[in-house]
């Protein structure tokens, strides 16, 4: 490209001939280092995007333990008080009834 060309023409005071004479056989390593490169960064991003998947995936699982598991500690706590079962309502649980609430950090 000319700007790189003017670049090294004005650092090195060389003319144009000589600077093809001397560049242009470096440009097939050029090219394959950038192609190289290239390829590398791809693959990265590419690990990358698996590794956040997988840990979403993680994450979604674990959340879904941690529900299925207060849930089973409502099962074995049974009905409330008043005999209403129990839904869930912002960071813990509510009867059905509407008196009785027990919220997640109390199910430990």
């Amino acid at each position: 490209p000319e700007d790189i060309l003017e670049c090294v023409r004005a650092k090195t005071g060389k003319n144009d001939t000589v600077l093809h004479a001397v560049l242009r056989p470096q440009i097939h390593k050029l090219l394959a280092g950038m192609q190289e490169a290239y390829a590398t960064e791809e693959a990265r991003l590419e690990e990358l995007k698996r590794l956040e998947e997988q840990q979403r995936f993680e994450e979604a699982q674990a959340a879904r333990r941690e529900f299925q598991r207060k849930q089973q500690r409502l099962r074995t706590m049974g009905l409330c008080p008043a005999g209403f079962a129990w839904s869930r309502s912002g960071q813990g649980w509510r009867c059905n009834g509407g008196m009785h609430y027990i919220s997640d950090a109390q199910l430990g």
